[in-house]
């Protein structure tokens, strides 16, 4: 292998080896609830990142088809990698409408604009969103997911410890039984909204009950004042 291969390989190994340390950090109390976030935050935004980039790759064929016909400097570049590349740095509001100019030049502008609407404005926010809630539904859970972290680690390297050196010995058995919720619901995350939603029909649901009593009580009232009179 030259060493012009090999550099490229080295860079991205080494990028990988440094990624390894949020591995370990899964082994410490302080850090395995934030490992564990990044994580599902990663896994949460799965869908709404594989929508932005192909809208992403659309506004980039697009430009790049118009910036063909538009000059001879083509401001995409030459190929669809580019294009992809200016349409994806235009979604992160690097804006460069320098070179915008030809027959099609409002075409042009109209497309830049809904690119920033779309990807910039939108797009980008329900990402930032969809980040948040996930922050929120793990906060709320930290300890549990802190164990789970420490669990895992534990598991995976299972095969690391002699079982029949830690218990040869031992004169009982150890059993561990997944404990479940009674109502699943109650566990599942609805988001923000639908909890506040839940929140306010069981409070809703529980002052109807109180003022049922009341209701109750003051007819009993009225009834004995009536019998006595």
């Amino acid at each position: 292998m030259t060493e012009e291969r090999f550099v490229p390989l080295s860079a991205v190994a080494i990028l990988f080896i440094w990624l390894k340390l949020f591995y370990f950090g899964r082994i410490f109390i302080s850090t395995a609830g934030p490992v564990r976030m990044i994580i599902a935050i990663f896994t949460d935004m799965t869908i709404f990142m594989m929508i932005f980039l192909l809208a992403v790759a659309g506004f980039g064929n697009c430009f790049l088809i118009l910036a063909r016909n538009n000059s001879e400097n083509i401001f995409t570049g030459n190929t669809y990698w580019r294009a992809f590349i200016y349409s994806y740095r235009a979604a992160l509001g690097d804006f460069s409408v320098d070179s915008f100019d030809g027959k099609d030049k409002h075409l042009l502008f109209t497309i830049w604009m809904l690119n920033t609407v779309i990807l910039l404005i939108i797009l980008l926010n329900m990402i930032v969103a969809v980040m948040g809630d996930t922050f929120d539904k793990v906060k709320e859970t930290e300890m549990n997911n802190t164990l789970k972290e420490l669990t895992s680690i534990m598991v995976e390297n299972d095969l690391l410890i002699s079982k029949r050196n830690e218990f040869g010995n031992a004169k009982y058995i150890i059993v561990i039984q997944e404990e479940k919720a009674e109502e699943e619901s109650d566990v599942m995350w609805d988001g923000k909204l639908q909890r506040l939603r839940k929140y306010l029909e069981n409070t809703v649901l529980h002052q109807y009950k109180i003022l049922q009593n009341l209701e109750k009580e003051i007819g009993k009232v009225f009834r004995e004042r009536i019998e006595k009179c």
